[in-house]
């Protein structure tokens, strides 16, 4: 039991935590993936377990406990009743962490670490999302406390039985938990094999896959088809920036949209000056943190140094095989042994000035980051609330809109559900359908005299062509550019070509 002092500090942890993560928790509008498990959390739990209108490939775990938040919309608001299971997660995660390293390392660094979590910009960012994320780190440290009983009791089944349901939960709660699932079974391995308590384990990880099979029976059956950046490919520098997002956030220095923009390079450069000397020190840091985990706490090296590699590599493998790109968010479970290693590596900087300069830099960027989280829009999430509300004050249900990126269709239409006249574009092909880009526009824009254009998800490279066709074929007369989206209304006159029309005089040029 800790010291009475140690819960007190907890306790204040837990409150400031929980603060910083109710804070504007409804301010930012839903985007795409929050509205996806809107989607999905819809109905009774039956319901949910069994509902394919959303191909998310994540299962239904996350859904289900989103799906109990629901009636708090009335009260709270949708965003923040949707919110509010990551909230919570976020908040419980931050004693969890603590009891968990403080087996492994010593109580000094658990709170350490717990208090480096309550003030985590990228923390705070999950434990403000409607996504499995939060959640999924809650219960792998759940899981990790299960394990470390059941190795420190061997005789008692219980902590295995606890650790086999545990474990389960992560890939119940996102796919990306077949990581952990395989990070917690090799360190178990290489922690037993050398005595006859490796046994008792085998039982343990069978149990462990025969309570998964459901749900690899439901990813089989209903696999991913699709994925918003299927075309970004795997570099060596994402690795670099999920360790760096790990530690400031998304909202210090250029923000996603930044990168993802033709002149990120002259972002970057722009943002030299305080992005660099940060990194500088946080690879510093992780680097001392290294060699010091590996001299003073030998029997902590082993379990980050796994709980570290599985979910990169996980993430990497994906990205290779499957639909999906590099993601930060799936090497989320990475996030905890990273933090351990800075903190770690601040605790072995020699003097008291020295630490003590390194909190205040800690404490100082984490400020800033928030900041910019809260109140900057340049890190904002998609505004589908603002376009749709501009949407119809400025032309109402009888709006005709054509939404570049197809599956941003269900993000309008969550907001703005009276406007019937939403299109994608791209659609989706039937087989043997052959339809060239122009031909789908002109058959989208019609006979129309008047359409909107709303543009999200994409980059300017992607959405130029799109705009090159309705600036060609009408005037552009409005205009709505709010993070993340945007809304171009355009008119045509009796001079601008229509349907096929437009097509034989884009040809004769």
């Amino acid at each position: 039991m800790p010291p009475a002092w140690v819960i007190a500090a907890l306790i204040v942890m837990m409150v400031v935590g929980g603060a910083l993560r109710a804070y504007r928790l409804g301010y930012q509008s839903l985007w795409n993936d929050e509205i996806v498990s809107w989607i999905s959390a819809q109905g009774g739990p039956w319901n949910i377990v069994t509902q394919r209108v959303e191909n998310s490939n994540i299962p239904p775990l996350y859904y289900l406990v989103a799906g109990a938040s629901l009636p708090l919309r009335h009260m709270l608001g949708v965003e923040a009743a949707l919110r509010t299971p990551s909230v919570i997660a976020g908040v419980l995660s931050i004693p969890v962490l603590f009891v968990v390293l403080r087996r492994w390392l010593s109580e000094r660094v658990a709170l350490a670490a717990a208090a480096v979590m309550t003030i985590s910009p990228f923390h705070v960012w999950y434990s403000q999302e409607a996504r499995p994320y939060a959640l999924l780190l809650l219960l792998s440290l759940v899981a990790l406390y299960c394990v470390q009983r059941a190795l420190d009791e061997p005789t008692r089944w219980q902590w295995k039985a606890a650790t086999a349901i545990a474990t389960a939960s992560t890939f119940y709660c996102h796919t990306v938990g077949v990581a952990f699932m395989a990070f917690v079974v090799v360190f178990v391995v290489l922690a037993t094999y050398r005595s006859a308590r490796m046994r008792p384990w085998l039982v343990t990880f069978a149990v462990m896959a025969l309570l998964c099979l459901p749900g690899v029976y439901r990813l089989v059956s209903f696999p991913p088809t699709e994925s918003a950046d299927s075309g970004r490919s795997l570099a060596p520098i994402q690795f670099g920036y999920a360790l760096w997002s790990f530690a400031v956030g998304y909202s210090y220095g250029p923000s996603l949209d930044e990168l993802h923009r033709p002149d990120r390079y002259a972002v970057l450069m722009h943002s030299a000056a305080t992005v660099v000397p940060v990194g500088v020190v946080l690879l510093a840091l992780t680097a001392i943190g290294v060699v010091t985990l590996i001299r003073r706490y030998p029997q902590a090296s082993l379990p980050v140094a796994l709980w570290l590699f599985f979910p990169m590599a996980f993430a990497a493998i994906g990205a290779l095989v499957t639909v999906h790109p590099f993601n930060v968010r799936y090497t989320i479970i990475s996030f905890l042994p990273a933090l351990v290693l800075i903190v770690v590596g601040i605790g072995a900087l020699p003097g008291r000035a020295l630490p003590l300069a390194a909190w205040a830099g800690v404490a100082t960027v984490c400020a800033l980051s928030l900041k910019g989280y809260y109140a900057d829009p340049r890190y904002a999430r998609d505004d589908n609330r603002g376009a749709a509300a501009y949407l119809l004050a400025h032309d109402g249900p009888d709006a005709v809109v054509v939404a570049h990126r197809a599956f941003t269709v269900k993000d309008l239409r969550f907001y703005a559900p009276s406007v019937a006249h939403i299109m994608p574009y791209p659609r989706a092909r039937r087989p043997g359908e052959q339809l060239t880009p122009q031909a789908e526009l002109d058959g989208l824009a019609g006979e129309h005299s008047r359409v909107w254009l709303f543009l999200s998800r994409a980059t300017d490279d992607e959405n130029a062509p799109i705009i090159a066709y309705f600036r060609s074929h009408f005037h552009q007369t409005n205009r709505f550019a709010s993070p993340g989206v945007q809304l171009l209304e355009f008119s045509r006159d009796s001079t601008m070509p229509t349907g096929a029309a437009a097509s034989s005089s884009s040809g004769a040029h």
